[in-house]
């Protein structure tokens, strides 16, 4: 992510192309020239440092082109940073869908504890859940009554597992089914359109609302949408970059390989992979 801010003088301008171990900063003066840029580690203490080093001009490298090229964008007033106002309906359906997702990772997690304690409970009892359906089995499990006084015995102690884990998987399964109704309703509200289109589903659509934000004005254009999505890769030369594979080279004749490129570290890909899965669906 490139990102860009005045600090100290009026005439200067600080910009910073963040990774995930180090942030790189650049400095230009009012001219648009590079005065300096150097590493700083992600961390409080580096924040402070990078800070500091802005304000006084120290002494670093020069050699970093994403740092420069935010700072040179601050500069122009090209790639300035405006935060999502998290004020509004999108911001609920924020929260609704961080809720949901932990809901559903909760409920596969639960399900796949039923059927590890299933492969493991004694003959008789396993025998009888074989052959069921995954809600017949669930909801079979939720119905038992076992003898919680029993719980001495293994017999009585898979089934008391079993009965906890299907009312557990029940209740996130109705806490999805609530939360969804949520989402689809603020969907319809504010992107009535956007569903109406072909393979865009409410969930979908939900993740490009979130993406953009309340104050979606802050995007100007198709492009800063397609960076923040990680639609718009910038060169591999930029930040971690592996050299060829050997398959990779084979493949290319032993030839010198094209540049290639790699998505912003800081983008959101959310919107793309949920855009993806309903184009295949």
């Amino acid at each position: 992510m490139e990102v860009g801010q005045t600090v100290a003088d009026p005439g200067v301008v600080g910009g910073v192309d963040t990774h995930k171990d180090l942030h790189v900063a650049a400095v230009v003066d009012e001219l648009d020239r590079v005065l300096e840029s150097r590493c700083f580690a992600t961390t409080r203490q580096g924040y402070k440092q990078m800070l500091t080093w802005m304000r006084s001009f120290g002494r670093g490298k020069n050699d970093d082109l994403d740092a420069q090229n935010a700072a040179h964008a601050a500069f122009a007033g090209r790639r300035t940073v405006a935060p999502k106002s998290r004020d509004g309906m999108v911001e609920s359906l924020r929260v609704l869908k961080a809720c949901r997702k932990t809901a559903v990772a909760a409920r596969r997690v639960a399900l796949q504890m039923i059927h590890n304690t299933i492969v493991c409970a004694p003959d008789d009892l396993r025998e009888t859940l074989r052959k069921m359906t995954r809600m017949q089995l669930i909801r079979t499990l939720a119905a038992w009554r076992p003898d919680l006084t029993d719980y001495r015995s293994v017999g009585s102690a898979y089934r008391i597992t079993l009965k906890s884990l299907g009312r557990r998987y029940l209740e996130l399964h109705d806490e999805i089914a609530d939360l969804d109704t949520m989402i689809v309703a603020i969907v319809d509200e504010l992107a009535p359109a956007l569903v109406a289109r072909n393979s865009i589903g409410h969930g979908s659509a939900a993740q490009l609302l979130v993406t953009a934000g309340d104050n979606a004005e802050r995007l100007q254009s198709e492009a800063s949408f397609a960076a923040l999505c990680g639609a718009s890769p910038v060169p591999a030369s930029s930040g971690k970059n592996d050299p060829p594979s050997p398959q990779q080279r084979r493949r290319s004749g032993g030839q010198q390989c094209a540049p290639h490129h790699r998505h912003r570290t800081a983008s959101d890909r959310s919107p793309d992979q949920g855009l993806h899965r309903e184009a295949c669906c």
